[in-house]
């Protein structure tokens, strides 16, 4: 089975650890990793992770590779010399794309794996965040409550959402996720894993075609030849 470490931004995304087990519980980034990596190439993968401030804890930076490696490129440059270090091949960096460029966030996360050239690293950034992945399958929606979101029904392009966080009529994506599943009486945090699991990685191709697809073709460009 394959080896996966992953770093993103909190345990909404990537996920955390039971520092009591070892075990690393997967959040809904993670789910929709293993999803697709099933997809694409019908393998099943194991995930380890890490947090971000563990994670610059580990992994010193070597002042060379500051003049090279920029912005989050230094976090996937830490999570390829992370990999390397527990001998495992790939890598997983997560960040929320937000209001950035996603094509220059990408070109920073590529040229901070390829600084470690044994490391395998794919970039994983939701465009504006992972709710706009998990808004994008209305049918993961009707598996888990019977019955697709009409009021209101999913955006057509969720990649497309911008609000203001402050604001929770807004269209920040994290106020819309939890407009939806209010409609089933239930709360988002008890559904992100669950939606991820169930999502269909042709639909989010459809949906979200900049930052979803991107990630998938990374998946079966890194996965096809091992």
């Amino acid at each position: 089975m394959i080896m996966v470490v992953m770093c993103g931004e909190g345990s909404q995304d990537v996920g955390k650890r039971d520092y009591q087990t070892d075990h690393w519980i997967d959040g809904p980034a993670a789910a929709l990793f293993k999803v697709a990596l099933d997809h694409s190439h019908n393998r099943a993968c194991n995930i380890t992770g890490i947090n971000k401030y563990e994670l610059d804890k580990e992994i010193s930076v070597q002042k060379g590779v500051l003049k090279i490696v920029k912005g989050h490129g230094i976090k996937a440059y830490r999570l390829a010399r992370y990999a390397l270090l527990k001998r495992i091949t790939f890598a997983v960096c997560y960040v929320d794309c937000d209001r950035r460029d996603f094509d220059d966030l990408h070109r920073e996360f590529q040229k901070g794996f390829e600084s470690v050239t044994s490391v395998k690293g794919i970039p994983m950034i939701p465009k504006t965040m992972i709710e706009c992945w998990l808004l994008a399958d209305e049918h993961a929606y009707q598996k888990l409550f019977k019955r697709k979101p009409q009021n209101p029904a999913l955006p057509s392009k969720p990649e497309d959402l911008r609000g203001a966080k402050s604001e929770p009529e807004s269209n920040y994506p994290k106020h819309v996720l939890r407009r939806v599943i209010s409609q089933f009486h239930q709360v988002p945090d008890e559904y992100r894993l669950l939606l991820a699991e169930l999502s269909d990685p042709d639909v989010l191709k459809s949906h979200c075609p900049i930052s979803y697809e991107r990630f998938y073709q990374d998946i079966l460009v890194f996965f096809t030849a091992t």
